[in-house]
């Protein structure tokens, strides 16, 4: 009988069938042999009295087998043999190594929803109505807000004679520069003041000072102690008008751009930063054609960056992002005249007069929001403005100067970093 046993096992084997548990006959549980299992092994998929399905889950303690890489029976180790210790002096480093805090999720910033404005603004800001004060005309009232003059007339039709207005009357507007709260206040002069020390004290020029005054003060080179001197100043932005921004560009994005093309009487300092809307290419070329007629001869025009091909944004820039903004060099005069770099300009090298023309050639387009140039070039041109007869009214609309650099008045603005170049935004 035991032969037999040992050839059922060596059969089995050979042909890949399972061997019989041990302790276990071939000829089945009738035989009686001591040793033997008294049940038979249960299969690996056997299925519990429910019918489902039990996994076989090895005893505790009992070696486990698994097939090593040739196909041959290994016994399992424990985890401990598989895993090699570190050595001691990385354990010690990484101990010492600080924790990275954990990253927190950035929420995204909510959009900033803009409300629409009025529909005669565009949709830009709302309508502000303007009361108007003693002195004032309609030319300082348009500099107030950073608007031309005409287009108080147009929004304004009520009025009868715009060159005469009076105390009183509300004029409406669709301001460039947002109206802002304004407290009036009265300064005592005292034993030593001058009205130049007055006016630096409040970053206003005496002319500035002298048209704030209701009253005319009884002699502006010998003011008195006791004397009052009435000062405006400028607080926020009104509530209505804080969500508004009418400097800002209307998409980051430049559709159907077109490049300016090089011109006879203007150089192009970087052409793949000179892409424009077609209407701003257009209106360039027209300003400085209109230009060299009027003042022919003289160095070329050297255009700077418009935008580039698209649109979006263009570091260093702050803006130059929809094709509506171009910088302009300063005619200069001197050695570096026909020099494409933009150059600080003073005294000796900035030809006022040709630039003095250039500028009001861009103004004459009617399509300009506004100028930035740098408040020391403002007095320069402004004063050659009025010594050429220009009258004080159109120099109000036009000039931030001589208001202070600091008091947002007129077209053309004190910007920092324009002491080279003068920026030119485009209505469209």
């Amino acid at each position: 009988m035991g032969a037999a046993w040992i050839c059922a096992i060596v059969a089995a084997t050979s042909v890949g069938a399972p061997a019989p548990v041990s302790g276990r006959s071939a000829a089945g549980p009738s035989s009686g042999r001591a040793g033997t299992v008294e049940a038979e092994a249960e299969p690996s998929g056997a299925r519990d009295p429910e019918g489902k399905r039990r996994r076989a889950h090895a005893e505790p303690g009992a070696p486990g087998r698994r097939r090593g890489p040739e196909g041959a029976e290994a016994t399992d180790r424990p985890a401990a043999a598989l895993v090699p210790t570190p050595p001691p002096e990385r354990v010690a480093a990484a101990a010492r190594r600080p924790k990275r805090p954990k990253r927190r999720r950035r929420r995204p910033k909510p959009r900033r929803v803009v409300p629409k404005g009025h529909p005669d603004c565009d949709g830009r800001v709302p309508i502000h109505e303007h009361v108007v004060q003693k002195g004032e005309h309609l030319g300082r009232i348009a500099g107030k807000y950073g608007v031309r003059r005409r287009d108080l007339v147009r929004l304004n039709p009520h009025l009868r004679d715009p060159d005469l207005i009076h105390p009183g009357q509300r004029v409406r507007v669709c301001p460039e520069i947002l109206p802002r709260v304004e407290t009036e206040i009265f300064y005592t002069v005292q034993p030593g003041d001058t009205l130049t020390g007055i006016a630096a004290q409040y970053d206003l020029s005496v002319e500035a000072l002298l048209e704030l005054q209701k009253e005319p003060l009884e002699d502006p080179n010998r003011i008195r102690p006791g004397e009052r001197v009435r000062i405006v100043v400028q607080g926020p932005v009104l509530p209505a008008f804080r969500p508004f921004d009418p400097e800002r560009v209307e998409g980051d994005r430049l559709v159907a751009g077109m490049q300016l093309p090089p011109g006879a009487h203007y150089h192009v300092k970087r052409p793949h930063l000179a892409w424009g809307t077609p209407h701003t290419v257009r209106l360039i070329q027209k300003a400085i054609d209109r230009y060299r007629r009027r003042r022919p001869g003289g160095p070329k025009i050297f255009v700077g960056d418009i935008s580039k091909r698209g649109g979006g944004k263009l570091p260093p820039h702050l803006s130059h992002r929809a094709g509506r903004d171009v910088d302009i060099g300063y005619v200069r005069r001197g050695k570096n005249a026909n020099n494409p770099r933009f150059t600080v300009v003073d005294d000796r090298t900035l030809d006022v007069p040709r630039t003095w023309e250039l500028v009001k050639a861009f103004l004459e387009t009617n399509e300009v929001r506004f100028i930035f140039m740098d408040y020391r070039v403002q007095k320069k041109l402004y004063e050659y403005a009025r010594s050429q007869g220009v009258p004080k009214e159109t120099l109000d609309e036009l000039f931030q100067y001589p208001r202070g650099r600091h008091r947002a008045h007129g077209i053309i603005r004190h910007w920092r970093s324009h002491r080279d170049h003068f920026h030119v935004r485009f209505r469209k």
